[in-house]
């Protein structure tokens, strides 16, 4: 059975998907790819943020915070160098907060 925070989060990142296509053509077509990753930047700190606040878990609120400082940073790079804060972010939104909270679960269900 689906709760009302399991369907929260598959809207937050169905819109989070929708926009980041929306946003890859518009940037295609109108040949701006020097702001593409700072603008992805944005986009990643965005579910991730609202996923920490509906989860309550800090490390996802974090996480997308640390996205959008990333965003700021990447767009004063030149552009061959951006793609590294895109690691950046998934590393510090995605990948850590994940292993923490697979942790938690882990521990409250053991």
């Amino acid at each position: 059975m689906k709760t009302y925070t399991d369907e929260v989060e598959a809207y937050v990142w169905i819109a989070f998907s929708v926009v980041m296509m929306l946003t890859i053509f518009l940037m295609a077509k109108n040949n701006a790819f020097n702001t593409m990753y700072p603008m992805f930047l944005v986009l990643y700190g965005i579910p991730t943020f609202l996923s920490g606040i509906v989860l309550r878990f800090k490390p996802l609120k974090v996480g997308g915070i640390i996205c959008w400082v990333l965003a700021v940073i990447a767009s004063f790079v030149w552009f061959e160098y951006q793609l590294l804060f895109l690691s950046l972010a998934v590393i510090a939104a995605w990948i850590v907060p994940g292993y923490l909270l697979r942790a938690k679960y882990k521990n409250e269900n053991a």
